[in-house]
């Protein structure tokens, strides 16, 4: 009786990380790492959220550190959507700063969807760290070549700091 209980405890544990495969999280604290890139000299060594550095956006920097990936690369599996976010600090509740996730084609040289969340929408606090959520769903015909981008970005020169970016593919 002990060892068909142990095996159904090792079956249920098995089952139970098969289910997390069906998640691929790719994540980074600004501090480096594969498919992340750094916005034009954004990354600064202030108060972070983690590790030792933030990506800064300002009137000289719209873009911050951010994620750039192809889409086909990330898995074998058909991806609908993506959930992402980030750690951001503002100096101004009203900000026109949005966490960006969208997809872009090479060969039909175009975007082919775009998300922009508003983060003094989940903001309410300045000089705070505040984690800001979004999600994207994916064309159910994506092209070969697309290729997924995330990151912040100040239109109009916004003060802001980010850290700690994950995004989430399903």
């Amino acid at each position: 009786m002990k060892s068909y209980t142990c095996l159904f405890i090792v079956i249920l544990f098995i089952s139970s990380c098969t289910e997390d495969k069906k998640q691929i999280t790719f994540s980074s604290s600004v501090d480096g790492a594969y498919g992340w890139v750094n916005g034009t000299n954004t990354i600064v060594s202030v108060s972070s959220h983690s590790g030792n550095s933030c990506s800064k956006i300002d009137s000289l920097n719209p873009y911050s550190f951010g994620f750039v990936y192809s889409i086909k690369d990330i898995s074998k599996n058909k991806l609908t959507k993506a959930d992402f976010s980030a750690w951001v600090k503002v100096e101004n509740i009203k900000n026109e700063i949005s966490l960006v996730a969208s997809i872009w084609s090479d060969k039909k040289n175009s975007q082919l969807q775009w998300v922009g969340i508003n983060v003094s929408e989940q903001i309410k606090t300045i000089n705070k760290w505040t984690l800001v959520k979004g999600e994207i769903i994916f064309p159910k015909d994506l092209p070969d070549d697309a290729v997924i981008k995330f990151y912040v970005w100040s239109p109009k020169g916004d003060v802001a700091f980010i850290d700690d970016l994950e995004i989430s593919f399903y």
